[in-house]
């Protein structure tokens, strides 16, 4: 029987959900959420969310919850973060557990032994990039990043939306793909390439950020954009870099999380060390090397990465159907349902 065949019903338990249309937390955990239900519409996908603000005390109070939730009865129960699959395992699912690392549950030091703690339970470890693979050490953790909804972020018009945006035509457009306010997205550094530029580039350049823009818009800022430049400390495989290139939008990016294997080799794009001048040559590089307008083989090029690499949200929720679907089948048939402890 195909995985589509049978109906399943999937538990989501995630410390990352949006509180509402302006709000940018775990939106890519919704969008996964979506894409399966796209897929699979006649699979059910219940969502229990853990707040996680106070700290480890919200992940151990939530157990009590997240336990009367697997009362309903379900096929699986997928964790978005390590912390959380900690929470379901302490509140011991007999259904097969599958937990998605994002970044700081493993390179947070205090984070990865709490981690490591529901991952002796799962059936499936899954991490978002191949370093945080490596860095969590389990050795039966797979790679499955979050995948990018390609129909909202696509090639535009770039004059139409620069007119709409109120942005002069003559503008280099430089995208800060974050909130300047968070410590991990190092404005700090990306201010310091640009002023360090070349004076007949500066005049022209236009700084954008992400910070006050409701995701509904976030197509369009990448879209606009000559180039996004990621300056993140630490990351684990950036939604925003999938979408630039969804986009057709160039982007310049310091080594971290998985970037490398998306954007080598792309026109326009560059991967530099974390130096103002490093990120300045590139974005500069890009800018001179571009073509004005949405489109052109470079744009192509680069949208066509995504498909390649089997980044869009389809392709991940196909992906992610069959994961479920045989973790559930090995509990079925008497199998192991969680994976060694290290």
């Amino acid at each position: 029987m195909s995985v589509l065949a049978r109906a399943r019903r999937i538990l989501v338990v995630t410390n990352m959900w949006p509180a509402d249309e302006r709000d940018y937390t775990g939106i890519f955990v919704r969008e996964q959420v979506e894409a399966l239900r796209r897929a699979a519409s006649h699979w059910t996908f219940d969502v229990l969310e853990i707040a996680g603000r106070r700290g480890r005390v919200d992940y151990l109070v939530a157990v009590p919850r997240v336990r009367r939730a697997l009362r309903r009865g379900y096929d699986a129960v997928h964790a978005h973060y390590g912390l959380t699959g900690a929470t379901v395992a302490l509140a011991r699912p007999s259904a097969p557990l599958l937990i998605t690392l994002h970044g700081n549950d493993v390179n947070w030091g205090w984070q990865l032994p709490i981690s490591r703690i529901g991952a002796r339970r799962a059936a499936e470890v899954i991490a978002v990039s191949e370093q945080l693979r490596r860095s969590f050490g389990h050795e039966r953790t797979r790679v499955l990043p979050c995948g990018v909804a390609t129909d909202r972020f696509r090639p535009l018009d770039r004059s139409a939306a620069r007119a709409r945006l109120g942005i002069r035509a003559d503008a280099v457009v430089v995208l800060f793909p974050a909130h300047p306010d968070n410590p991990i997205k190092d404005h700090a550094l990306f201010r310091a390439a640009l002023d360090a530029l070349p004076p007949v580039i500066q005049e022209r350049v236009v700084e954008r950020t992400l910070g006050a823009v409701p995701p509904a818009d976030v197509p369009l800022e990448m879209a606009v954009a000559d180039v996004v430049v990621l300056t993140s400390v630490a990351e684990g495989s950036p939604m925003v870099v999938k979408e630039a290139l969804a986009c057709g939008t160039p982007v310049v990016s310091v080594d971290v999380g998985d970037v490398r294997r998306v954007l080598e080799g792309l026109p326009g794009c560059a991967i530099v060390a974390r130096d103002a001048g490093a990120l300045a040559a590139a974005i500069e590089a890009s800018v001179v090397s571009g073509v004005p307008g949405a489109e052109g083989p470079a744009t192509a090029e680069r949208r066509r990465r995504v498909f390649e690499l089997g980044l869009d949200a389809e392709a991940i929720a196909r992906e992610l159907l069959g994961t479920y679907d045989a973790a559930i089948s090995r509990s079925a048939n008497g199998r192991p349902a969680s994976v060694p402890a290290d």
